[in-house]
Order: C-alpha cells, then sequence, then structure tokens
C-alpha cells in the first residue's frame, strides 16, 4: 500500500498481508478475519473531542493470527489539549496475537490486550495521559522488551 491517508480500513478477508509503504494512513479498523498482518502503517484518530478515555477506534475482535508490526498509533487532543481514546484494542476473543515494533503516542491509553497467546513487545509508548498498556482476561502473555516513558496530561 502506497503512500496517502486512506480512512478507515475496509474489511479484510481471511489472509490478507498488507505493507506499507511510505507510512500510508488510516483513521480506524475493525478487524475480525484470521491471519491478518498489518506492517508499516500510521493509524491516526483525530477525532477526540467528547470521546471517552476508552473509546475504541483501532480494534481486533474474534481474530486468530492478527499481528500489527512496524506501525504507529497516534491519537490527537481534544479542544483542551488532553488526549481521549485507547490506541489498539484486542479482545477477549482473540488468539495469537503479536504487537511488535509499534509506536503509540498521544491517546489517553496506549493500548488494551486480552486473549490467549498475546506478544507485545518491542514497542514504544509516550505522551500517553493514563495507562501505558491494560491487560484484561487471557493467558499466555509475552510483554517484553517495551519503553515507557513521558506520560503527560497530553
Amino acid at each position: 500500500v502506497g503512500p496517502g491517508a486512506y480512512g478507515a480500513m475496509p474489511k479484510l478477508p481471511d489472509g490478507t498481508q498488507l505493507i506499507g509503504v511510505g507510512k500510508p494512513e488510516f483513521s480506524s479498523f475493525y478487524v475480525n478475519s484470521d491471519s491478518i498482518t498489518l506492517d508499516g502503517f500510521l493509524f491516526h484518530w483525530a477525532g477526540a473531542q467528547g470521546a471517552s478515555d476508552t473509546h475504541n477506534v483501532f480494534t481486533a475482535d474474534g481474530t486468530v493470527g492478527f499481528s500489527v508490526i512496524n506501525s504507529e498509533f497516534r491519537g490527537s487532543p481534544d479542544n483542551n489539549g488532553m488526549a481521549r481514546g485507547r490506541g489498539l484494542r484486542i479482545t477477549t476473543t482473540c488468539m495469537n496475537s503479536l504487537v511488535e515494533g509499534c509506536n503509540f503516542n498521544t491517546w489517553a491509553r496506549g493500548a488494551g490486550v486480552n486473549g490467549r497467546g498475546v506478544t507485545f513487545r518491542g514497542n514504544e509508548i509516550t505522551n500517553i495521559r493514563s495507562d501505558g498498556l491494560n491487560t484484561g482476561v487471557g493467558e499466555d502473555y509475552l510483554i517484553a522488551l517495551n519503553y515507557f516513558h513521558d506520560f503527560a496530561l497530553v
């Protein structure tokens, strides 16, 4: 996928591998297909005004084999300068998820991961207003080599 702003990501069929060149941008995604890989994207949400701190714009739900690598999840502050929403949400019905080499910045919460077999490795989480990473119902988590820094009221 070449450079450009594409709006909301369309539904992806099972087995889709998307590789971005020049950080193509999507404003939202809801992935519920299996064996999906997203590599090299900017996931940018600019709709913070009026949203809750746990608003999910980028969600994987009910997937087996969801991977997002080498990508940036960028939020936006609202009119009062407060970051809102959550950078990425992986639900309890997901299995074998990988989040690696990603940057999460300018959110109320960086990421929320659940499910079975989640690997969250080598990511940078910065300019987050509250929680950098939430975990919930799940098992077999590997959370390693992440860099959490510069939490602030953004």
